[in-house]
């Protein structure tokens, strides 16, 4: 029996790991590449793991990390919190191990042709669109990282066009109070997309007020999205509403709720859970629902939006990309699919 001892630095914070080796090397390589994108190539994480890894170590702080870098390439760089984390690592590791942090970074191959990223919410047509794309001759790839996030992604530079669906509960308008909350105003733009249904996906037929009952009584178990999930952020707007109806507060709310932070990436994900008995309900979109032959109790109509950056609208890519979605066949293959529209804007470009 090949038996190893294994030792381990992390840095912990109250009891909560706020630095381990994994996560130390993911700041060292975004200091030196300038990119998570290109940082989580480089360990072999998904890029969702490592926007992950970033948030929690953030929440735990209460303070940013990682910005965005200043400078006509953009890119990510570590705030001065996050430089002295990683200094702190470092200096500790030389201390305890009697040798040099270091981490084994792969040579970069030039690619030959680019590679253009989506990184954003789940959407069935996101992949129809990305199919299209691919063969009109562009290499796509896809990241399924959520709508927040993926906002956060193409303003640092990281991404070339993001879908996302985040609801204003002030206004009750989408994505557009986001992109100038987060400072997205003068640098994107933002491509109208289509309608989907969204809605609470249950086994068996039941009312949207049993649904909510059973939930904050702790009969249902919950199959939640990841953070920063518009799927997520229409939950946390539902349960503002139970809150100020029963004259409490939110975390509250939040805490008799069964598996709430039980989370899920894409929305097969939570009608997997839901359909195999592993969870009760989750917030997903009618297609799925459908596919995977549940109850679905519909919500609202929510707006699935493209952005793009806006220096870039005019490039070839771009071009084709609004031409794809405006396309007859687009449209089409869209109003077949249940629980999916189109809005007679679709493809409109809007500046902010």
């Amino acid at each position: 029996m090949d038996l190893r001892e294994y030792l381990e630095l992390k840095l912990v914070l109250d009891g909560n790991v706020v630095l381990d080796e994994l996560s130390a090397k993911l700041l060292f390589l975004i200091n030196r590449y300038g990119s998570i994108l290109s940082a989580s190539r480089a360990l072999g994480l998904s890029y969702s793991s490592a926007w992950d890894m970033l948030t929690r170590i953030e929440n735990i702080l209460g303070k940013r990390i990682v910005e965005k870098h200043r400078g006509a390439k953009g890119g990510a760089r570590l705030t001065s919190v996050g430089l002295n984390l990683l200094e702190r690592y470092i200096s500790a590791y030389k201390k305890y191990f009697h040798k040099e942090f270091s981490v084994e970074i792969p040579l970069k191959p030039e690619a030959s042709q680019k590679i253009y990223v989506y990184a954003g919410s789940h959407d069935i047509v996101i992949s129809y669109l990305a199919s299209l794309l691919r063969y009109k001759g562009y290499i796509v790839e896809v990241h399924w990282i959520g709508s927040l996030k993926g906002l956060s992604s193409i303003i640092l530079g990281e991404s070339d066009f993001s879908g996302t669906h985040l609801l204003d509960p002030n206004t009750g308008e989408y994505n557009v109070s986001f992109i100038k909350k987060y400072g997205g105003s003068t640098s994107l733009a933002l491509v109208r997309g289509w309608l989907r249904s969204i809605g609470f996906i249950t086994r068996s037929r039941i009312s949207f007020e049993e649904i909510i009952e059973k939930l904050l009584n702790g009969s249902f178990r919950l199959i939640n999205r990841n953070e920063g999930s518009g799927s997520r952020q229409l939950l946390e707007y539902i349960l503002r509403l139970e809150a100020k109806k029963r004259n409490t507060r939110i975390d509250i709310i939040r805490s008799r709720i069964r598996e709430y932070n039980n989370t899920a990436y894409t929305h097969y994900e939570v009608a997997e859970q839901v359909s195999t008995g592993k969870a009760d309900v989750g917030i997903g979109i009618e297609w799925v629902a459908r596919a995977y032959n549940l109850y679905f109790n519909h919500i609202k109509w929510e707006n699935f939006d493209i952005i793009v950056r806006r220096e870039k609208i005019e490039d070839k890519f771009y071009k084709d990309l609004i031409e794809t979605i405006k396309s007859k066949e687009f449209i089409e293959n869209i109003k077949s699919m249940p629980g999916y529209n189109v809005p007679e804007n679709i493809g409109e470009v809007l500046f902010f």
